[in-house]
């Protein structure tokens, strides 16, 4: 029962993950099409990570693996994960938006003349 149990606590770890590297574009492309001014928004909800990588440590407890599947493993990489998660998060996010507010100003302003 706890290989089940933590299959579907990675299942869904790896889902808030994927959330998390898809929010810069999605915020990106809300800003292209938004007004200016207009404030939009994206909830992070980053103690669901916690949880999930918390609940996966105790699940791999009780399967007593050896590394990367060790309580030790699971806690380091879930860990590494999230920190890369955040930080693709911060870097996309300042990319997509620049190139956002790049493209939506030069499609108001249309082509030189």
């Amino acid at each position: 029962m706890s290989t089940v149990g933590f299959v579907l606590v990675a299942v869904l770890f790896c889902l808030k993950l994927l959330w998390n590297i898809a929010i810069p574009y999605a915020l990106a492309a809300r800003a292209f099409k938004s007004k200016p001014g207009q404030a939009n928004g994206i909830s992070l909800i980053p103690f669901v990570e916690i949880v999930l990588l918390l609940a996966a440590v105790v699940l791999s407890a009780f399967r007593s693996l050896a590394w990367p599947w060790s309580s030790a493993g699971v806690a380091f990489i879930g860990m590494a994960m999230i920190v890369a998660s955040y930080v693709h998060m911060v870097v996309a996010g300042s990319l997509a938006g620049w190139i956002a507010r790049w493209l939506r100003n030069r499609h108001v302003s249309g082509p030189p003349s």
